[in-house]
C-alpha cells in the first residue's frame, strides 16, 4: 500500500467515491442528452466506481465489512443523489407510474443491495490484499 493511502481515513475515501459516482451521474447525463445515447449504457462503470472504493477501503484497514459499507454508501448516493441528478437533467426521468414512492424505494434498495454485493467483492479482494502486504514487509 502507498504511503498516501496510508494516511487517508476511511470516511475521507467513501466520500471520493461517492463524488466520483455522482460526477459520473451528472457528466453521463448531460452527454446523454446532448449525444443521445442510452444513460444506463454506462453501468458498468458504476460498478467499477462501487468495486474500486470497497477495494480501496477493506485494504486499508483489512476488514471486509468496510468494503461491504464503502460499496453500500457509494450505491446509496448513486441511488438517490445521483439519481435526482439525472433526473432534474432529463435521461434519469421515470415514466409517471415509475414515480411512485415504492418503486423509487425498490430501486434504491435493489441499487444499494448490488453496492452491498460488489463491495463484498471488493472487499474480500482488499482484505487479500492487505494480508498480503502484511506477509512482504
Amino acid at each position: 500500500m502507498s504511503s498516501t493511502l496510508a494516511r487517508v481515513p476511511v470516511r475521507i475515501l467513501v466520500l471520493g467515491g461517492c463524488v466520483a459516482i455522482l460526477a459520473l451521474d451528472l457528466v453521463t447525463a448531460l452527454a446523454s442528452e446532448a449525444f443521445d445515447f442510452s444513460y444506463s449504457a454506462l453501468w458498468p462503470v458504476s460498478l467499477l466506481i462501487y468495486g474500486t472504493t470497497a477495494f480501496l477501503a477493506s485494504k486499508l484497514v483489512a476488514r471486509v465489512e468496510v468494503g461491504v459499507l464503502a460499496g453500500v454508501c457509494v450505491a446509496g448516493t448513486e441511488a438517490t443523489l445521483g439519481w435526482g441528478i439525472s433526473w432534474l437533467i432529463g435521461p434519469g426521468q421515470p415514466s409517471p407510474e415509475d414515480q411512485a414512492a415504492a418503486t423509487v424505494i425498490a430501486v434504491a434498495f435493489v441499487v444499494a443491495l448490488g453496492g452491498a454485493l460488489v463491495g463484498l467483492i471488493g472487499g474480500l479482494l482488499g482484505k487479500r490484499a492487505a494480508a498480503r502486504r502484511a506477509l512482504t514487509t
